[in-house]
């Protein structure tokens, strides 16, 4: 940089100074080139770029150009000019001119004295003070900037050049100090200045090519470095975009540089550069995904997705690496480099040991690049396709199959899916091989897989094939089983629409099997088979001759012998020929093994055989025959099946001959005998009836108990069940189980009301004494708590609950003798009479004439009592005739006004006689009313008792 920093004008008026002598009027300092403030390094790091900055080299001015004669005098002159009162232009030049003059005698000395820097940075700051407009502001703010950098304050002197692009931006020093301000920020790691740096040079200045290209590119660095890898990715983007055709790429780049290759053209490096950071910045932005709807040219597409995805493979990203060459082949899926990427999948997952995902992708090769695919229409193959498709489909075929078979067998849809790709890789691999012993040997794996995959017609046509069009090979004998065993299992499994005619196809195999294969060991197994298939479509006779021949060779103790004599039985079963049916199953039996499997279900058929005759009989109206049936089945095959239902049937038989007594016995074997099984509830409710028709109220009682108290019946079920033991325990005078059939329905049901009170009515009637007392107030206390749902029996049942415990209560205060001393007796009374007269008065006002006149009566009764009571209560010990005579009278005092109250009490029943209301209790009142007041009322009562008999 010659002359760099030398000062930039000297006006006329000083052409006398000594400092200005060797420049040129007019003239400026050269600008410096970008060459020289950069160099190119070693490929950028968590700390550096491919292009760093040089700190020695920006705006430090160079030795050994031309020097002022003496520039202590025209620092001097320019000084005493500066003094007087020049004009504005004159002092501006000037101020520059004497601030330039101490930052070159800095640099020309060599010595670390800062003065002259300090002096002219007041030059400098006091001119743009003073004059900030004045023209060469530019140029002395630049100058600014060097006196700063000299001082060791880059930071600042990169903000003088912000400064200077800021306020001078048609100045010719613009794009280089926006460049230089960013160069100085990125070395001092003020990275969100420096982008904003290069970006005020890109944005106001994109025509200077010496810069722009170069201040994209370090624009990116800066914000990869500072983590906005967006806008890095962008600006990395639009470099790459901008030179890829001038780096030879427009034709044939892609394969180039895919090739490790590299670019071409002047701007090889950045171009190389900026794509290792736009990879850098997409990998930290998510990976190739973030290219997903960007517009990017034919010539970089792949070369970003080839990038981007071996920079992840080079961190060991493997996964993601993979997802990146995929994501190239699926958003070009015509491309022609697309192969390639999708074998680089492949190869990714390997290195990563991933093999599911491998496999996932070498199925997508495959699928995508086969030549029956669409793919190659219009294009030829590379070389190198055909025998890589081989190798992945033979891969895939033979590892998925091993994957199948090593399902678990429970794992159905997951085996079978697996079979199903497994017989697809096999197809796509015959397809590209030739007639010969492998691709036979290909078929029968395709076969086997075809069949597992749930495809059995056409593994069926490529068992057929090998089976009979080839019948010399080794596979054959196994190829013509599998068609037979699979066709059999298609009849099993068939719709019953097309059941029967899948069935044949399965006889005609066996047939063609047993036709052809007269050796084959499984020829006897294969016609019992067909025969039991004859068997189901109610061929009947044809499934008996064809067991003849098996019947007639084996013997009795084989296995073939039983399955052919167990068709013979089924089919006389089929023809409800049940005696011929009977006798071949004891035979089987016979045969068999104590702990042959298949002892259970003979067992099972000879009890069913003979539970079929009972049924007959109980279909022609013999019950007692069909009875017998059932009922023999215990005797025959006491272990069978059929024996719970038969003994249940049998008593159910006995029931429609209307033997009661039979009936309950065989009922009561039933339960006895089977207590768990079903039925033992309908057994149950059937014994129920029985006693209840036999009479026996008692036993039904246990039984209906039996069945409230079984949890698995229905609520309604079992409440009525409780209840109808409740009342027939009553009714046979079980006293206590009565009470407790009682007390279990209100525990554990209460509902319906009038019920409920009905129980709580008979457990006070049964318990008697203080429970029943307690349970009479129950009644009273539910039809209080009924509220409004109260019913009319409940009122009247908590009236007579009331009539009762009245009663009760007055007899149980009439018990308290009135002994000595009077008052601590009266105190014992007193409170059952108040209630007993509380429950009383209660009753007579329920309005219910059963109970009025009877609770009146009481309760004259009750003052009655209390007064004869008083009379005679016990005198204190010790009295003499005149003493007891006067104890006698205080007596006498005492019981006067409940006599009155008795008095009272009897007349408003007899009251009820105009109401026409004439029964025993008003009769009992007016008899009361004559002892008590004779006077009044014994003839009264007499005359009523005449009119009574003319009645």
């Amino acid at each position: 940089m010659t002359g760099y920093w030398r000062g930039m004008i000297c006006g006329a008026a000083l052409a006398v100074l000594a400092g200005c002598q060797h420049v040129t009027p007019g003239a400026e300092p050269s600008a410096p080139k970008v060459g020289a403030t950069t160099r190119a390094g070693a490929g950028l790091s968590e700390g550096g770029g491919w292009f760093t900055v040089d700190k020695t080299d920006i705006l430090t001015p160079r030795r050994g150009g031309e020097t002022a004669a003496d520039v202590d005098a025209a620092i001097a002159h320019y000084d005493s000019v500066l003094k007087l009162q020049a004009a504005p232009e004159l002092r501006a030049e000037a101020m520059r001119r004497a601030a330039y003059l101490r930052i070159r005698r800095f640099v020309d000395s060599g010595n670390n004295d800062e003065a002259d820097l300090h002096a002219a940075l007041r030059l400098y700051d006091g001119l743009l003070e003073e004059m900030p407009d004045a023209p060469g502001n530019d140029l002395a703010r630049y100058q600014k900037a060097r006196a700063l950098d000299l001082l060791g304050r880059r930071a600042d002197a990169a903000r003088a050049l912000v400064a200077l692009t800021e306020r001078h931006s048609e100045s010719a020093l613009y794009a280089d100090a926006a460049f230089r301000a960013g160069e100085m920020f990125y070395s001092e790691d003020l990275l969100a200045e420096a982008a904003e740096a290069y970006e005020r040079l890109l944005a106001v200045r994109p025509e200077v090519e010496s810069l722009y290209e170069l201040a994209a590119y370090k624009l990116g660095w800066t914000q990869l470095r500072a983590g906005r890898h967006g806008e890095a990715a962008e600006v990395f983007l639009a470099i790459l975009e901008r030179l890829l055709p001038e780096s030879g790429c427009a034709n044939g780049c892609p394969e180039a540089v895919l090739d490790d290759e590299g670019f071409e053209g002047p701007h090889r490096e950045i171009a190389e550069d900026a794509l290792r950071g736009f990879s850098r910045a997409l990998i930290a932005l998510g990976g190739a995904e973030t290219l997903r709807g960007r517009d990017l040219s034919p010539e970089g597409a792949p070369l970003y997705y080839w990038a981007t995805a071996e920079a992840l493979l080079e961190r060991q990203r493997y996964s993601d690496a993979a997802n990146a060459f995929a994501a190239f082949a699926q958003r070009f899926p015509g491309h022609e480099l697309a192969p390639r990427f999708q074998v680089r999948v492949v190869e990714a997952y390997e290195d990563g040991d991933f093999g599911t995902l491998a496999g996932e992708a070498r199925a997508t090769f495959v699928t995508t690049y086969h030549p029956e695919t669409g793919y190659w229409e219009g294009r030829e193959p590379p070389e190198w396709i055909d025998p890589t498709l081989r190798e992945q489909l033979d891969l895939l075929a033979t590892d998925q199959h091993a994957h199948a078979q090593s399902l678990a067998e429970s794992e159905v849809a997951e085996r079978e899916g697996a079979h199903r790709l497994a017989a697809h890789w096999y197809d796509k691999w015959l397809v590209l091989l030739a007639e010969g012993p492998e691709r036979t040997a290909v078929r029968m794996r395709h076969a086997d897989a075809l069949l597992d995959a749930g495809a059995p017609e056409e593994a069926i046509r490529q068992f057929s094939r090998v089976a009979y069009d080839s019948p010399e090979a080794a596979e054959a004998p196994a190829a013509a089983l599998a068609v037979v065993q699979t066709r059999f299992r298609l009849a099993r499994e068939a719709p019953e629409s097309v059941r029967d005619a899948e069935q044949r196809k399965a006889i005609a195999a066996a047939r063609q099997l047993a036709e052809r294969f007269s050796g084959h060991p499984e020829r006897a197994r294969v016609l019992v088979r067909a025969a039991e298939a004859s068997l189901a479509l109610t061929e009947y006779q044809p499934a008996i001759d064809m067991t003849d021949a098996v019947l007639a060779e084996a013997a009795p103790a084989t296995e073939l012998w039983r399955v052919a004599m167990h068709v013979r039985a089924d089919s006389h079963f089929a023809r409800d020929a049940f005696e011929l049916a009977e006798v071949a199953y004891r035979e089987l039996l016979e045969q068999m093994p104590s702990r042959d499997p298949q002892r259970p279900a003979v067992t099972h058929q000879l009890g069913a055989v003979i539970y079929r005759q009972g049924e007959q009989a109980r279909e022609a109206g013999e019950f007692r025959q069909a009875a017998a049936h059932f009922l023999r089945i215990g005797t025959v095959v006491p272990n069978a099946p059929q024996r719970p239902e038969a003994d249940y049937d049998a008593a159910a038989a006995i029931v429609k001959a209307d033997d009661w007594a039979q009936a309950a016995d065989l009922f009561e074997a039933f339960v006895g005998r089977h207590p768990d099984h079903e039925l033992v509830p309908d057994a149950d409710k059937w014994l129920a009836t029985a006693y209840g028709e036999l009479g026996t109220p008692r036993k039904a009682a246990e039984v209906y108990l039996r069945i409230g108290q079984r949890r698995t019946e229905s609520a309604e079920v079992r409440r009525e069940a409780v209840w109808q033991a409740a009342t027939l325990f009553d009714e046979a005078e079980a006293r206590r189980s009565a009470a407790e059939g009682y007390r279990a329905y209100l525990q554990d049901f209460g509902v319906p009301l009038d019920r409920a009170q009905r129980a709580r009515l008979r457990l006070a009637a049964l318990a008697g004494g203080e429970d029943g007392v307690e349970w009479l107030r129950a009644v009273r206390r539910a039809h209080r708590e009924a509220g409004a749902a109260a019913s009319a029996y409940s009122e009247l049942a908590a009236a007579r609950a009331a009539l009762m415990l009245g009663t009760a209560l007055a007899d149980r205060a009439g018990s308290v003798r009135l002994s000595y001393p009077l008052r601590a007796s009266l105190q014992r009374r007193q409170p059952l009479t108040r209630e007993a007269l509380e429950h009383l008065r209660a009753a007579r006002a329920s309005g219910f004439d059963e109970l009025v006149t009877e609770a009146a009566y009481r309760l004259g009764a009750v003052h009655a009592t209390l007064a004869r009571d008083l009379r005679n209560a016990q005198h204190p010990p010790g009295l003499d005739d005149f003493e007891r005579d006067a104890y006698e009278l205080m007596l006498e005092d005492e019981a006067f006004p409940f006599e009155e109250r008795a008095i009272a009490e009897h007349e408003r029943n007899l009251e009820y006689l105009r109401e026409g209301v004439w029964d025993e209790w008003v009769m009992s009142s007016g008899r009361a009313l004559a002892e008590m007041a004779p006077g009044r009322y014994a003839r009264r009562e007499r005359q009523e008792e005449m009119y009574a008999e003319i009645d």
